[in-house]
């Protein structure tokens, strides 16, 4: 043996140790095989697996009673090429898998879930970040294609030397059969591969960019097998793509055509031959990473660094992508990469609420306009309604307590003018009913006597006061309808203009609200000031009619 033979074989042994150890936790799993992109082999028990009882006992005949008539693909090696056609599955596994057919690349998950069947296993949780299907669930119909597929070969049946489709991970488990893996093995030189047998109830995990192929032992090898990516390898997924918008753009100086000054033509031509190459082009894989990043905020907390790791090698690659292919991304997602990036990802949600504020654009301009106005106008407001006292106050307090009826004096006695009407403003505006009504009847009584004896510009601080006070509340109303909004764009992925409709029929809700508020304080005002104005009757001053009162309020 040489010395090359002798460190692959310490190297085999050292990866993949007999007997299979169990499938480690998920923390365990991610931080000594995922992140290191490390390869492994592991035992699995159908609980983990999620088996069904009936498809673990007889695998062979709860395929066929739920998919002997339905057409699968096969394929089988001539010369050096594939021949791929589709059978159904009885006829394929009564004839054709004994001409070296292999039933291979079938979408068998999914296509249970498009016919309504419950699959009979489920992906355990060491694997279960996923970013690459649930993107492709996204665009498509339920039953369509992804990359969660079952193989079934008979004995000797093979599958090539290959890397994973896009660099991504893979994870193999054996329903029934042997399998005999090489990894970094050329076709013709297996002496120089790391060589393992995978046994029924075992499951492989398979690193991105790790060459490998496959033969089955056994007359009945049963596999699934899904592919995916997530945060350790998503570099590597972005670098597969840059190497074949390469190969595009040689090809087609090949063919002599050239870059122009105007390149969105061609960009776009370059993203279409990638997408036929890759069934991906770097648009979709903007919006696949963008996904995985969102339900990186469902993601437990392990306690090791997972989300912030994932989320590091997420914004890299999405920045990369952003710097060179802005020319071919939607406006959208050049908004969310961009409020994704602004950050170094311990903000993420803000950052992402923030994407969604930009969606909603003009509307978010204007909400915060208002507010900052708001605030502005609220801080001047109450400085100069609680500040102005002197001599202002005292001179329209000494007139008017003079001048007032009993009742009305009783309660200005003690109080200066503008804290009275405050109260009253504050009470009419934000309380559904007065903490004490017989004081709020002699305020609205009193309020006609101030407005005889006090000078227009009195007036107008106390109207100025109170429509200050109408604006805050309605843009407290907005502004919570503007979070509301967010915060459901945010969960259920809401476009702008629903963001922006919401907050708009709100605002219009809350004007309206505000008017028929007013008009049943008025209604009030008008009973109560009735009420008082009998009761003071003879008092030296004689109140005015309530509705002169209402008119002067």
């Amino acid at each position: 043996m040489t010395d090359t033979e002798g460190s692959l074989r310490a190297t085999e042994a050292e990866l993949f140790p007999r007997p299979s150890p169990e499938l480690p936790s998920p923390t365990v799993f991610r931080a000594e095989y995922l992140i290191p992109n490390r390869p492994g082999c592991f035992a699995v028990s159908n609980e983990v697996m999620g088996l069904s009882e009936e498809f673990a006992e007889d695998p062979v005949g709860w395929m066929m009673a739920h998919f002997g008539d339905r057409k699968i693909p096969i394929s089988r090696k001539v010369l050096a090429e594939q021949e791929c056609k589709e059978d159904t599955l009885k006829h394929w596994y009564e004839i054709l898998r004994h001409h070296e057919w292999y039933l291979k690349d079938w979408n068998f998950q999914s296509e249970c879930e498009g016919l309504g069947i419950e699959p009979p296993y489920k992906c355990p949780e060491q694997f279960a970040d996923d970013w690459l299907n649930p993107y492709w669930h996204s665009i498509q119909p339920k039953g369509g294609k992804d990359y969660r597929f079952m193989y079934w070969g008979s004995k000797g049946s093979t599958t090539p030397n290959h890397f994973d489709v896009m660099m991504s991970h893979s994870w193999t488990y054996n329903v029934t059969g042997r399998k005999l893996w090489y990894f970094g093995a050329r076709e013709n030189d297996k002496q120089l591969s790391i060589e393992f047998e995978q046994g029924p109830g075992e499951v492989v995990f398979v690193p991105s960019g790790w060459a490998h192929s496959v033969v089955n032992l056994d007359e009945d090898t049963i596999s699934v097998n899904h592919n995916w990516f997530c945060g350790p390898n998503v570099r590597r997924v972005y670098a597969a793509f840059e190497t074949d918008v390469a190969e595009v753009l040689r090809n087609l100086d090949g063919f002599g055509v050239k870059r122009e000054p105007d390149t969105q033509w061609y960009d776009e031509h370059v993203q279409l031959i990638l997408k036929g190459n890759d069934s991906m082009d770097m648009a979709m894989l903007a919006d696949c990473i963008l996904m995985g990043v969102e339900k990186l905020q469902d993601e437990q907390d392990f306690g090791d660094g997972w989300v912030e790791y994932s989320l590091a090698q997420a914004t890299s690659v999405l920045q990369d992508i952003l710097s060179k292919y802005r020319s071919v991304l939607k406006k959208a997602v050049v908004g969310k990469i961009e409020g994704l990036t602004s950050t170094d990802g311990s903000c993420i949600i803000c950052s992402l609420i923030a994407v969604y504020i930009k969606e909603a654009a003009p509307v978010w301009v204007i909400v915060l306009i208002s507010v900052g106005v708001a605030w502005l106008a609220l801080g001047v407001a109450f400085k100069f309604v609680f500040s102005v006292r002197d001599p202002q106050c005292r001179r329209l307090q000494s007139v008017v307590v003079k001048e007032s009826p009993s009742s009305a004096r009783r309660d200005l006695t003690n109080s200066s003018v503008i804290s009275v009407i405050t109260s009253r403003i504050s009470a009419e505006l934000l309380l559904d009913q007065p903490i004490n009504a017989d004081s709020l009847g002699r305020c609205a009584l009193f309020n006609p006597y101030f407005y005889q004896r006090s000078t227009a510009m009195d007036r107008l601080h106390i109207s100025f006061a109170k429509a200050v006070t109408l604006l805050v509340l309605w843009l407290i109303l907005i502004v919570t309808l503007g979070v509301v909004a967010l915060v459901c764009a945010f969960i259920y992925h809401l476009s702008g203009i629903v963001v922006g409709s919401l907050i708009i029929v709100g605002g219009l809700i809350a004007v309206l609200g505000l008017v028929a508020r007013r008009w049943i304080v008025v209604e009030r005002d008008i009973k109560i000031s009735e009420y008082y104005g009998k009761e003071d009757e003879g008092d030296d001053v004689k109140p005015r009619p309530a509705e002169s009162i209402v008119t002067a309020v």
